[in-house]
Protein backbone atom coordinates (compact mmCIF):
# COMPACT_ATOMS: atom_id res chain seq x y z
CA UNK A 1 0.00 0.00 0.00
CA UNK A 2 1.24 3.20 -1.51
CA UNK A 3 0.55 6.67 -1.23
CA UNK A 4 2.12 9.19 -4.26
CA UNK A 5 0.73 12.28 -4.39
CA UNK A 6 2.69 14.10 -6.48
CA UNK A 7 1.09 16.56 -9.13
CA UNK A 8 -1.95 16.14 -6.99
CA UNK A 9 -3.55 19.07 -5.75
CA UNK A 10 -5.34 19.16 -2.22
CA UNK A 11 -7.38 21.38 -0.47
CA UNK A 12 -7.79 21.00 3.37
CA UNK A 13 -10.28 22.92 5.23
CA UNK A 14 -9.70 23.69 9.08
CA UNK A 15 -6.08 23.11 7.67
CA UNK A 16 -4.73 26.03 9.90
CA UNK A 17 -4.44 23.38 13.59
CA UNK A 18 -4.78 19.81 14.81
CA UNK A 19 -5.70 16.78 12.63
CA UNK A 20 -6.48 19.69 9.45
CA UNK A 21 -2.57 21.00 9.88
CA UNK A 22 -1.14 17.46 10.38
CA UNK A 23 -3.14 16.13 7.14
CA UNK A 24 -1.86 19.28 5.46
CA UNK A 25 1.88 18.65 6.44
CA UNK A 26 1.78 14.90 5.82
CA UNK A 27 0.30 15.14 2.41
CA UNK A 28 3.17 17.84 1.27
CA UNK A 29 5.36 15.56 2.20
CA UNK A 30 3.80 12.77 -0.11
CA UNK A 31 4.49 15.66 -2.80
CA UNK A 32 0.69 17.13 -2.79
CA UNK A 33 0.74 20.76 -3.44
CA UNK A 34 -1.61 22.14 -0.68
CA UNK A 35 -4.58 24.80 -0.52
CA UNK A 36 -4.84 25.60 3.63
CA UNK A 37 -8.43 26.70 4.10
CA UNK A 38 -9.51 27.93 7.75
CA UNK A 39 -11.30 31.45 9.07
CA UNK A 40 -7.89 32.11 11.40
CA UNK A 41 -5.41 33.62 9.45
CA UNK A 42 -2.35 33.75 11.11
CA UNK A 43 -1.91 29.78 12.35
CA UNK A 44 -3.34 29.18 8.59
CA UNK A 45 -0.28 31.09 7.28
CA UNK A 46 1.49 29.53 9.86
CA UNK A 47 1.26 25.86 8.29
CA UNK A 48 1.51 26.97 4.67
CA UNK A 49 5.35 28.22 6.31
CA UNK A 50 6.06 25.34 7.77
CA UNK A 51 5.44 23.25 4.52
CA UNK A 52 7.23 25.66 2.29
CA UNK A 53 10.21 25.00 4.82
CA UNK A 54 10.15 21.42 3.81
CA UNK A 55 10.37 22.51 0.47
CA UNK A 56 6.38 22.00 -0.19
CA UNK A 57 4.15 23.87 -1.94
CA UNK A 58 1.18 25.76 -0.09
CA UNK A 59 -0.66 28.32 -0.30
CA UNK A 60 -3.19 29.97 2.51
CA UNK A 61 -7.02 30.79 1.49
CA UNK A 62 -9.13 33.04 4.45
CA UNK A 63 -12.42 30.94 4.42
CA UNK A 64 -15.83 30.57 6.22
CA UNK A 65 -17.02 27.36 4.79
CA UNK A 66 -20.69 28.28 6.07
CA UNK A 67 -20.49 30.98 3.67
CA UNK A 68 -20.85 29.73 -0.13
CA UNK A 69 -19.54 33.28 -1.72
CA UNK A 70 -16.07 32.44 0.66
CA UNK A 71 -16.18 28.36 -0.32
CA UNK A 72 -16.24 30.07 -4.71
CA UNK A 73 -13.40 31.76 -3.49
CA UNK A 74 -11.75 29.26 -2.31
CA UNK A 75 -12.19 26.87 -4.87
CA UNK A 76 -11.42 29.79 -7.32
CA UNK A 77 -8.15 30.68 -5.77
CA UNK A 78 -6.95 27.37 -5.88
CA UNK A 79 -7.28 26.82 -9.66
CA UNK A 80 -5.48 30.34 -10.42
CA UNK A 81 -2.79 29.02 -8.30
CA UNK A 82 -2.42 25.24 -8.98
CA UNK A 83 -4.71 24.92 -11.97
CA UNK A 84 -6.71 21.36 -10.99
CA UNK A 85 -8.34 20.26 -8.25
CA UNK A 86 -7.64 16.46 -7.25
CA UNK A 87 -8.50 15.97 -3.56
CA UNK A 88 -10.40 17.40 -0.59
CA UNK A 89 -10.23 16.70 2.88
CA UNK A 90 -13.72 19.03 4.67
CA UNK A 91 -12.17 19.18 8.01
CA UNK A 92 -13.46 22.00 9.37
CA UNK A 93 -16.01 21.77 12.14
CA UNK A 94 -16.32 22.26 15.59
CA UNK A 95 -18.81 23.17 17.94
CA UNK A 96 -18.22 20.02 20.22
CA UNK A 97 -20.35 20.99 23.64
CA UNK A 98 -18.34 18.14 25.62
CA UNK A 99 -17.11 20.24 28.44
CA UNK A 100 -20.51 21.41 29.08
CA UNK A 101 -22.44 18.64 27.67
CA UNK A 102 -26.14 19.96 27.34
CA UNK A 103 -29.26 18.25 26.89
CA UNK A 104 -32.30 18.73 23.92
CA UNK A 105 -33.91 20.77 26.02
CA UNK A 106 -31.31 22.66 26.71
CA UNK A 107 -30.30 23.30 23.34
CA UNK A 108 -29.80 26.54 22.38
CA UNK A 109 -31.25 28.02 18.98
CA UNK A 110 -28.23 29.77 18.50
CA UNK A 111 -25.69 26.89 19.24
CA UNK A 112 -27.91 24.01 16.71
CA UNK A 113 -27.44 27.06 13.92
CA UNK A 114 -23.39 27.95 14.32
CA UNK A 115 -22.54 24.21 15.02
CA UNK A 116 -24.95 22.85 11.67
CA UNK A 117 -23.71 25.85 9.84
CA UNK A 118 -19.75 24.94 10.12
CA UNK A 119 -20.41 21.42 10.20
CA UNK A 120 -23.09 19.90 7.98
CA UNK A 121 -23.80 22.90 5.58
CA UNK A 122 -20.23 23.73 5.54
CA UNK A 123 -19.46 20.17 4.28
CA UNK A 124 -22.41 20.41 1.78
CA UNK A 125 -20.89 23.84 0.38
CA UNK A 126 -17.38 22.73 -0.04
CA UNK A 127 -18.12 19.07 -1.47
CA UNK A 128 -21.12 21.88 -3.99
CA UNK A 129 -18.22 23.58 -5.07
CA UNK A 130 -15.10 20.97 -5.45
CA UNK A 131 -16.80 18.50 -7.42
CA UNK A 132 -17.32 20.39 -10.59
CA UNK A 133 -13.31 20.86 -11.38
CA UNK A 134 -13.12 16.93 -10.25
CA UNK A 135 -15.61 16.44 -12.94
CA UNK A 136 -13.90 18.23 -15.50
CA UNK A 137 -10.70 15.83 -14.96
CA UNK A 138 -13.01 13.02 -14.67
CA UNK A 139 -11.53 12.06 -11.54
CA UNK A 140 -11.09 12.69 -7.78
CA UNK A 141 -11.21 11.97 -3.95
CA UNK A 142 -12.91 13.67 -1.12
CA UNK A 143 -12.81 12.77 2.72
CA UNK A 144 -15.38 14.50 4.93
CA UNK A 145 -14.96 14.65 8.88
CA UNK A 146 -17.13 12.90 10.98
CA UNK A 147 -17.12 12.30 14.61
CA UNK A 148 -18.02 9.27 16.54
CA UNK A 149 -21.14 11.07 18.01
CA UNK A 150 -21.70 10.90 13.71
CA UNK A 151 -21.97 7.06 14.45
CA UNK A 152 -23.22 6.10 17.60
CA UNK A 153 -24.90 8.96 19.54
CA UNK A 154 -23.84 9.76 23.21
CA UNK A 155 -24.68 11.82 25.98
CA UNK A 156 -21.33 14.57 26.11
CA UNK A 157 -21.36 15.52 22.45
CA UNK A 158 -24.96 17.56 22.13
CA UNK A 159 -28.02 17.94 19.91
CA UNK A 160 -26.34 20.05 17.76
CA UNK A 161 -23.10 18.04 17.08
CA UNK A 162 -24.47 14.86 17.02
CA UNK A 163 -27.24 15.64 14.21
CA UNK A 164 -24.40 17.42 12.25
CA UNK A 165 -21.98 14.42 12.23
CA UNK A 166 -24.62 12.04 12.08
CA UNK A 167 -25.36 14.46 8.92
CA UNK A 168 -21.76 13.93 7.66
CA UNK A 169 -21.96 10.66 7.00
CA UNK A 170 -25.21 10.54 5.63
CA UNK A 171 -24.13 13.02 2.99
CA UNK A 172 -21.17 11.51 2.52
CA UNK A 173 -22.90 8.21 1.63
CA UNK A 174 -25.53 9.76 -0.82
CA UNK A 175 -22.69 11.87 -2.57
CA UNK A 176 -20.09 8.59 -2.71
CA UNK A 177 -23.58 7.21 -4.01
CA UNK A 178 -24.05 10.16 -6.87
CA UNK A 179 -20.75 10.18 -8.05
CA UNK A 180 -19.58 6.67 -8.02
CA UNK A 181 -19.69 6.30 -11.74
CA UNK A 182 -17.63 9.60 -12.57
CA UNK A 183 -14.99 8.97 -10.95
CA UNK A 184 -15.05 10.88 -7.77
CA UNK A 185 -14.95 9.05 -4.58
CA UNK A 186 -16.40 10.45 -0.99
CA UNK A 187 -16.05 9.24 1.87
CA UNK A 188 -15.81 10.12 5.79
CA UNK A 189 -13.72 9.41 8.95
CA UNK A 190 -14.85 9.31 12.28
CA UNK A 191 -12.60 9.51 14.78
CA UNK A 192 -13.32 9.76 18.77
CA UNK A 193 -11.45 11.91 21.12
CA UNK A 194 -8.20 12.34 19.60
CA UNK A 195 -4.78 14.09 21.28
CA UNK A 196 -4.58 17.85 19.33
CA UNK A 197 -3.79 20.37 20.48
CA UNK A 198 -6.94 21.40 22.47
CA UNK A 199 -7.28 17.90 23.83
CA UNK A 200 -3.73 17.97 25.12
CA UNK A 201 -4.41 21.24 26.71
CA UNK A 202 -7.55 19.90 28.16
CA UNK A 203 -5.73 17.12 29.37
CA UNK A 204 -3.08 19.08 31.72
CA UNK A 205 -5.84 21.37 32.95
CA UNK A 206 -8.14 19.00 33.73
CA UNK A 207 -6.42 15.52 35.05
CA UNK A 208 -9.68 13.93 35.86
CA UNK A 209 -10.44 13.83 31.87
CA UNK A 210 -7.42 11.65 31.57
CA UNK A 211 -8.54 9.31 34.17
CA UNK A 212 -11.95 9.08 32.19
CA UNK A 213 -10.44 8.46 29.00
CA UNK A 214 -8.35 5.47 30.26
CA UNK A 215 -11.38 3.63 31.83
CA UNK A 216 -14.04 4.57 29.20
CA UNK A 217 -11.47 4.06 26.16
CA UNK A 218 -11.26 0.11 24.92
CA UNK A 219 -7.97 0.69 24.29
CA UNK A 220 -7.29 2.70 27.00
CA UNK A 221 -6.27 5.85 25.59
CA UNK A 222 -7.53 8.18 23.19
CA UNK A 223 -6.46 8.67 19.69
CA UNK A 224 -3.57 10.10 18.02
CA UNK A 225 -3.18 12.96 15.17
CA UNK A 226 -1.63 10.44 13.25
CA UNK A 227 -3.72 7.74 13.82
CA UNK A 228 -6.47 9.79 11.82
CA UNK A 229 -4.16 11.27 9.52
CA UNK A 230 -3.32 8.04 7.85
CA UNK A 231 -6.54 7.13 7.79
CA UNK A 232 -7.21 10.08 5.68
CA UNK A 233 -4.49 9.98 3.77
CA UNK A 234 -5.46 6.08 2.59
CA UNK A 235 -9.20 7.37 1.94
CA UNK A 236 -7.20 9.90 -0.26
CA UNK A 237 -5.40 7.72 -2.25
CA UNK A 238 -5.57 5.60 -5.00
CA UNK A 239 -4.65 2.51 -2.49
CA UNK A 240 -8.45 2.90 -1.63
CA UNK A 241 -9.84 2.80 -4.93
CA UNK A 242 -12.94 0.32 -4.27
CA UNK A 243 -14.09 2.77 -1.26
CA UNK A 244 -16.83 5.17 -1.73
CA UNK A 245 -19.52 6.11 0.35
CA UNK A 246 -18.29 5.09 3.33
CA UNK A 247 -17.44 6.69 6.74
CA UNK A 248 -14.47 4.62 8.69
CA UNK A 249 -14.43 4.58 12.31
CA UNK A 250 -11.40 5.42 13.87
CA UNK A 251 -12.00 5.23 17.36
CA UNK A 252 -10.72 2.17 18.55
CA UNK A 253 -13.57 0.21 19.35
CA UNK A 254 -15.06 2.95 21.21
CA UNK A 255 -18.27 3.42 19.51
CA UNK A 256 -18.82 -0.07 20.17
CA UNK A 257 -18.28 0.02 23.80
CA UNK A 258 -20.87 2.97 24.68
CA UNK A 259 -23.74 0.98 23.33
CA UNK A 260 -24.05 0.27 27.22
CA UNK A 261 -24.90 3.80 28.03
CA UNK A 262 -28.00 3.87 30.03
CA UNK A 263 -30.41 6.85 29.86
CA UNK A 264 -31.45 8.92 33.31
CA UNK A 265 -34.12 7.68 34.60
CA UNK A 266 -35.12 10.88 36.43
Amino acid sequence: MTQNFDDKVLIVTGGNQGIGRAASLAASRLGASVVVASRTEKTGIETVQIIEKSKGKAIYVKTDVSDEASVVNLIEKTLESFGSLDMAFNNAGGGATSANPVSTLEQSVEDWDITINNNLKGTWLCMKHEIPPMLESGKGSIVNMSSIAGVRPGPVAGPSYTAAKSGIAGLTGMAGLEFAGRGIRINAVAPTVTLTERWQYDLQDKPELKSLISETMPMGRAGNVEEVVDAVLWLLSESSSYVTGQTLSVDGAHSDSIAGYQSPRQ
